[in-house]
């Protein structure tokens, strides 16, 4: 699909001399072009000039200052007396100079489909602080004159070569990148529109899109960071480049340079062509290079410490790369992978690119590619050459997964965050930019929001902090001062509440600063004069730390200070950012059943429809459509439970029971959603931070009368947003409206003593805490609670609830997994409630991962009951 949208293009009026030759192509070579064609309507189509077909990547070389001896790659990477210390150890031929002789270098190799390849690059990284010993200096770029094909040793052409000297420093990657790019890869594009087209890229004319140029390039992960910004992404626009990426880890079949005979044929010569024996002043090209590093020594800009071997394979360099450079053997990395055929080399081959595949496809396989190529085309191109997912290809075409090496499946599934690890794609389609623009946007809304969230509460706990020191200084009868708090007597203490007691004691305290060391201190009615009597409570220890100066006030006269310097300076964004640690979580997929196969089992289905009832609700007729969105929604839940882990669980925790039983399960979320038609239309176009639910509607019930009453899953919706906001469970006598009575009591009281977020940022109109309030997003008044899932707990749910579906039950548990949750401590519950509770965490969950991540206020991960916590890096 890639290949058809960037290598084919509309014309007005047909070629001759094109057609000609395509006529002459065999029907399987002009496949991919018939294809084309009859996706844009019969109109005339043409092929991009191979000159205008481009690849570019990596290849690393092994140097040594002389030939490399025996038929090993490598020379002497250990010493003779290091082998009789080996043990188990891997350890190549010895060498008994005792040194570590090669070293590595990057060429970074580009050509095109006409056999035309760029300037010499090549890069030395990672140098150590004394081989680069300036502290200013950490990128080094000499120009070496004789450096490329038909350089000094072959011809006498001075064709400019570089090499490319840095420093192993954050970012070191990225520059170099990014460098090559604008002084290697589009000055090579526009050299070739000079040469072939006449076409002086210099003049500001517009580039026709018979002139736009296809380039193609493995995903590195820092190449990619220096592509995709939208800095970049414009510059490929207006140089008129369509840049592609290749198939994360397919890139050595698939990737024209790696599959030319360029690469094997250089680093064959490599190891086996020296001018170590020459004499400098026989050797023109090996002299310069010696007397320019000689010279960079000496102003301590460049210590090279295998100076001899980067002499050596530099100056030989122009002789094995103009032989492996033949034009023959560039091209035919282009004809192997399918992007050019073997005749005329001017179109794509559908077969060859079917080929670049691990396995030959089947019949019905190929017939699935076959089939599937123009709605796939249509859903990509229309859409400004979108990415195409593993998920649509398998929910809508019925692609198989992959399969690991352990046999389990595997799939793609990463978002446009995580862009070398997606197939292949075109990098500054439309479609792709808006999706970026989307993501940048909704990032750094959060950013702010969390930042505004972060200072709002800091400044309630200021104020509640100040508000306490007013209170016992006015019942001391002292002026208000910090100070002053030593006038305070006990019974002043014993005014407050223990909310209140407890934030004085932990802003004070040395050793209860948190809420578990503070759990033994109570204040029942007999405070006072328990602590009179010596007992530790809250009144006695707030007391005790009186004298003490508030951390929390003292935080507040030092960030007074920060924000006023802050004031007078301006910030600075690092160019060449790292991009931050992703831990994966690993699970095994392939024991997870489909929610069509569930919805299919009548017996299943039965139970349950008796669990939830869905009374009032209009159940959606179960066709091959429903199955179907069924499936697509499973496998959507599945990619946010795992960013649900990632980013509200501590990494202490994901190993627990409850995570991998949730996962699993929520295969039935997926069935309920759909059933209750509580999921919008069409799943494919909702990006993995927007909102799988559809607005408020008949769809979902209002939690009053009867439904108040019900155990399971609500939702609260904000009504003046459209938006809904947060999910939860309820499991307790009180039902789903017993829940909310909690919440509204919380949202209108004047305190919110552990800064949730959700009564910060939808605080009642009765609170004090909605006025002045920068974060609010709304009143409690605008929210109303609908019901997710419901159930009423008796004695036959409490039963079906605990056993396994091939028990006749309804969920799934392994034995292991039933014992842990009957094995939990969990406050006033017997086993089988242990059971309805773990099932309404997984509605909440289920409802909570499928909420707008922009929308979401909540922060907890869900199933607190069986041990989860919130992570400390969301905490105050």
């Amino acid at each position: 699909i890639v290949v058809a949208m960037t290598q084919f293009y509309v014309v007005e009026e047909e070629d001759v001399d094109f057609l000609a030759k395509i006529s002459k192509l065999d029907p399987d070579d002009r496949l991919l072009y018939d294809l084309v064609r009859e996706f844009h309507g019969n109109v005339p189509i043409k092929a991009r000039h191979p000159a205008l077909v481009f690849t570019e990547d990596d290849t690393t070389f092994v140097i040594t200052e002389g030939i490399q001896e025996t038929k090993s790659k490598k020379k002497g990477l250990v010493s003779t007396a290091s082998l009789q210390d080996s043990g188990n150890h891997s350890t190549y031929h010895q060498d008994d100079s005792g040194k570590m002789l090669p070293t590595r270098v990057k060429l970074h190799h580009i050509s095109n489909g006409t056999g035309d390849v760029a300037p010499v690059c090549m890069t030395y990284a990672g140098l150590a602080e004394d081989e680069m010993p300036d502290p200013d200096l950490d990128f080094l770029v000499v120009e070496v004159e004789g450096l490329g094909i038909g350089g000094y040793g072959v011809g006498d052409s001075n064709v400019l070569g570089y090499a490319l000297f840095m420093r192993g420093t954050r970012g070191a990657e990225k520059k170099r990148f990014e460098w090559m790019r604008k002084n290697l890869l589009f000055p090579f594009i526009d050299n070739i529109r000079m040469k072939y087209f006449r076409f002086d890229s210099s003049q500001g004319v517009v580039i026709p899109d018979d002139l736009v140029a296809v380039c193609c390039a493995d995903g590195d992960n820092s190449q990619l960071a220096t592509i995709v910004n939208e800095e970049s992404v414009d510059e490929y626009d207006s140089k008129g480049v369509k840049c592609v990426k290749h198939n994360a880890s397919r890139t050595g079949v698939e990737q024209a340079a790696d599959n030319s005979k360029v690469f094997p044929s250089s680093k064959s010569s490599n190891k086996k062509i020296t001018v170590k024996e020459i004499p400098s002043d026989q050797h023109l090209l090996k002299g310069s290079l010696e007397e320019t590093f000689n010279n960079l020594r000496a102003k301590g800009v460049l210590r090279l410490k295998k100076q001899g071997a980067v002499v050596d394979f530099m100056a030989k360099f122009p002789v094995l790369y103009t032989r492996a450079c033949v034009r023959e053997n560039v091209i035919h990395g282009f004809v192997k992978t399918g992007q050019l055929d073997g005749k005329f080399g001017i179109v794509p081959v559908w077969h060859q690119l079917i080929a670049t595949r691990r396995t030959i496809p089947t019949v019905d396989e190929y017939n699935t590619l076959l089939n599937a190529f123009f709605p796939t085309m249509a859903y990509s191109f229309n859409n400004g050459m979108q990415y195409v997912s593993d998920e649509y290809l398998i929910n809508e075409h019925g692609f198989p997964a992959d399969i690991d090496i352990n046999g389990a499946t595997a799939i793609r599934d990463a978002g446009i965050s995580q862009e070398n690890r997606q197939r292949a794609k075109v990098l500054n389609g439309s479609g792709e930019k808006k999706k970026r623009a989307d993501l940048a946007a909704s990032v750094a809304r959060k950013a702010e929001r969390k930042e505004a969230e972060k200072k709002f509460k800091l400044d309630l706990t200021f104020r509640s902090e100040e508000k306490i020191v007013e209170q016992l200084c006015k019942l001391a009868g002292v002026e208000v001062s910090e100070k002053n708090l030593r006038f305070a007597k006990m019974e002043h203490f014993n005014r407050l509440k223990a909310p209140e007691l407890k934030q004085f004691i932990k802003s004070r305290s040395a050793t209860m600063t948190t809420a578990k060391s503070m759990s033994h201190l109570k204040k029942p009615h007999s405070a006072l004069a328990d602590a009179q009597r010596g007992v530790e409570n809250c009144v006695s220890a707030a007391f005790n730390v009186r004298t003490l100066p508030s951390r929390v006030l003292a935080k507040k006269d030092e960030m007074e200070v920060v924000s006023q310097s802050e004031d007078n300076m301006q910030s600075t964004v690092n160019e060449f950012a790292s991009s931050p640690t992703v831990y994966r979580v690993s699970w095994d997929r392939s024991v997870i059943m489909k929610a069509s196969a569930l919805l299919s089992d009548a017996e299943w289905m039965g139970r349950f429809l008796g669990l939830v009832g869905l009374a009032g609700q209009q159940q959606k007729p179960i066709d091959d459509e429903l199955k179907a969105r069924a499936d697509q929604l499973q496998t959507s839940l599945d990619l946010r439970f795992t960013n649900h882990v990632k980013t509200k669980v501590p990494l202490n925790q994901h190993h627990y029971f409850i995570l991998n039983w949730l996962r699993k399960n929520l295969v039935i979320d997926a069935v309920h959603m759909v059933l209750c038609d509580h999921v919008k239309r069409k799943l494919d176009r909702v990006m993995p931070h927007q909102c799988l639910l559809r607005p408020a509607c008949n769809a979902f019930l209002m939690c009053t009368n009867a439904e108040a009453n019900l155990h399971g899953a609500y939702l609260h919706y904000d009504d003046n947003l459209c938006e809904w906001i947060r999910s939860g469970s309820a499991d307790g006598e009180k039902g789903m409206g017993g829940r909310n009575d909690t919440h509204r009591k919380r949202a209108e009281n004047d305190t919110n003593h552990d800064n949730s977020r959700f009564y910060n940022l939808w605080p009642s109109t009765k609170s004090s805490r909605a006025i002045n309030n920068p974060v609010r997003m709304g009143h409690w008044e605008d929210l109303t609670q609908y019901v997710a899932v419901g159930f009423t707990p008796s004695e036959q749910v409490l039963e079906v609830c605990s056993k396994d579906l091939s028990e006749g039950g309804i969920f799934f548990y392994s034995e292991e997994e039933k014992a842990k949750i009957r094995g939990t401590n969990i406050n006033g519950c017997k086993d089988g409630q242990k059971f309805t509770r773990a099932i309404a965490y997984l509605f909440e969950i289920g409802y909570d991962i499928a909420l707008s991540s922009e929308f979401n206020v909540s922060e907890s991960p869900g199933a607190e009951a069986f041990g989860l916590r919130k992570r400390e890096d969301l905490e105050d």
